[in-house]
C-alpha cells in the first residue's frame, strides 16, 4: 500500500498548519489480501501532539477491515516535527 501524500493545503484562516513528517511507517499489505485480490484506499484522520507523536488516529474511509488496521498502526508509529 503506498500512502497518498496530501501536500501542503491552504490555511483558510483557520489557524491550522499541516506537520512536516519526519519518519515515515508503512501499512504492511496482508498477504491473504493480496492473494484474494482485495485492494482499496484507506483513508485516516489523525491528531498530532506538539511533540510531533501521533496521540489519535481514526479511519475516516474504509475499504476493508484489515487494511484499516494496517493503515491505523502505521500512521500511529509516524512522526511529525514541532510547529515553529
Amino acid at each position: 500500500m503506498t500512502p497518498v501524500p496530501y501536500g501542503p493545503r491552504p490555511d483558510h484562516g483557520s489557524g491550522i498548519v499541516p506537520p512536516t513528517q519526519t519518519r515515515d511507517a508503512q501499512p504492511v499489505y496482508p498477504k491473504h489480501l493480496i492473494a484474494a485480490r482485495i485492494q482499496g484506499v484507506v483513508t485516516v484522520e489523525a491528531i498530532v501532539d506538539r511533540a510531533g507523536c501521533v496521540r489519535r488516529a481514526t479511519v475516516v474511509g474504509s475499504a476493508h477491515p484489515e487494511l484499516d488496521i494496517s493503515a491505523l498502526a502505521a500512521v500511529v508509529q509516524r512522526r511529525y516535527a514541532p510547529p515553529g
